[in-house]
């Protein structure tokens, strides 16, 4: 792995079981396989700047799928790793794409079926679609957001995001 970072600072690493990990720098994401019974010792690189970002989730696994403009890479982390592995992940994905600082971080993110939220140090990001990222979002800045409710509704809940005192209702 230090081979392969080329200099790069690690800003997150996560274990995956054995010796296997994550390791996220601030343009790429590195992921390291330990030698196994079936298998040789190997490190994947995934560059942070992407068309597209699916994440695909199983009882057991998880399949984060990168798509660029040419090609596309997967890979798959057990499932109880997605959310430690997807903050910062999507971090690096809004830095690359010059929507975040470059150390600004994702402090949380929260997945819905067609909606995603995400807290970095200073924004509020709405994505809504199967997708889990692409270019169709809403980025917020922490100082118009006035409130956040849920609303129960006859057929789903609803959350409502105050922007300066008026409402933004997301189904």
């Amino acid at each position: 792995v230090r081979e392969r970072l080329d200099g790069e600072s690690v800003r997150t690493r996560v274990s995956l079981g054995g010796d296997d990990a994550v390791f996220v720098t601030p343009t790429r994401t590195l992921v390291y396989r330990a030698e196994g019974l079936l298998s040789d010792e190997s490190v994947s690189a995934y560059p942070h700047d992407v068309e597209r970002l699916d994440v695909s989730e199983g009882r057991r696994k998880a399949t984060f799928t990168l798509s660029y403009v040419d090609t596309s890479g997967k890979f798959t982390v057990p499932a109880s790793r997605t959310d430690d592995v997807l903050a910062p992940l999507f971090g690096g994905v809004l830095a690359a794409a010059e929507i975040t600082d470059p150390d600004e971080a994702v402090r949380q993110v929260y997945r819905f079926s067609e909606l995603t939220l995400a807290i970095t140090d200073g924004y509020l990001v709405k994505h809504i679609g199967s997708v889990f990222w692409d270019d169709d979002y809403e980025l917020f800045p922490f100082e118009d957001v006035t409130g956040l409710d849920a609303e129960e509704g006859s057929v789903a809940t609803q959350l409502v995001v105050d922007l300066d005192g008026r409402p933004n209702r997301v189904k």
